[in-house]
């Protein structure tokens, strides 16, 4: 009898989710504007940086005019020193500055939770050794251990990436871990350890679904500054080599041609690194306002009567003989 009960109320619920989803998106919209900004220039960068060809107008890297051209009809934002588009090229440009910030950063935080569940739940010596490592490369100036490191491996996209990972390692492991030293004193996690669950279930099951709130708004707040430590990298000439389109370099060849072309070609990649910085602080300041526990009475997210719709199938489910 329970479980005729209960498949329509979940196949009901099921097929609210994509209206409540559209509604938690409005509500979210109208109550954190600036992370509805945010949203949309990431969104624009994004879908640029996804569909490169789409926008830009002639190839990236064939020479389509004389140099230094002016904008024009033809050529937007006109040529640079070697005659090639300048819009097409900052186009191009997003895909691989927006692909190095997220991947570093995406590699950064699943090292550091990874790294964090482990330390703080054993504890001990592993932890603290971990932790005095913490230390000790937090104490290095971020660009310096780049430039190290990059020295050493020499400059490539791969590299890179590995370099910005390192740098976000060890503050996002320290603040994974303070997090992890309260859950795991949790009463549920007490009560899992107590029944027998073992110590990957417990970690699966009961420690990381509570980091992920965290692991988003990290996630979103700083990769801006990822994108701006590959542009910086990229500018000293340590990133990504010359001839490639992304932001960072033509920020860097754009003054080297000032006295040629003014800051015309400065100007493009400057304001694309702006705005795409400007979009992921706004939208992870917004993240953190609504998932922060703390802050879940705000009204973002299901309405009443569908959150005690999920309330009614969680108690079928809680009912439902084994």
């Amino acid at each position: 009898m329970d479980r005729v009960i209960e498949q329509p109320l979940e196949a009901a619920f099921v097929a609210r989710l994509p209206r409540e989803w559209a509604r938690a998106v409005w509500r979210f919209a109208r109550l954190k504007p600036l992370g509805a900004l945010g949203a949309v220039l990431i969104l624009i960068a994004v879908v640029a940086a996804a569909f490169p060809y789409v926008f830009a107008t002639h190839d990236p890297a064939r020479i389509v005019a004389a140099p230094f051209t002016e904008p024009s009809a033809e050529h937007l934002l006109g040529a640079d020193y070697a005659g090639r588009d300048l819009w097409s090229r900052t186009i191009w440009g997003a895909r691989l500055s927006i692909m190095v910030g997220v991947l570093a950063v995406f590699a950064a935080i699943t090292v550091a939770t990874f790294l964090a569940i482990v330390t703080a739940y054993y504890g001990g010596l592993v932890d603290l050794l971990f932790q005095r490592v913490v230390d000790t490369m937090m104490t290095i100036p971020g660009l310096v251990l780049a430039l190290f490191v990059l020295v050493v491996l020499g400059s490539s996209l791969n590299t890179l990436i590995f370099t910005i990972a390192i740098i976000f390692v060890p503050p996002q492991l320290r603040t994974m871990r303070s997090v992890v030293l309260s859950i795991k004193e949790m009463p549920y996690v007490d009560s899992a350890r107590a029944i027998g669950a073992s110590t990957l279930r417990i970690f699966a099951r009961y420690i990381f679904p509570q980091l992920i709130a965290l692991y988003l708004i990290l996630g979103s707040l700083i990769i801006g500054t990822a994108i701006i430590i590959e542009t910086s990298l990229t500018f000293l000439g340590l990133g990504l080599p010359g001839d490639v389109p992304s932001w960072g370099n033509l920020v860097s060849r754009g003054v080297r041609d000032v006295f040629n072309a003014g800051y015309r070609l400065t100007i493009p990649p400057a304001i694309a690194i702006g705005a795409a910085v400007f979009g992921f602080n706004l939208l992870g300041d917004a993240l953190r306002d609504v998932l922060d526990p703390r802050l879940r009475g705000s009204g973002v997210g299901l309405t009443g009567r569908s959150a005690r719709f999920a309330e009614q199938i969680q108690s079928a489910e809680r009912g439902r003989p084994s």
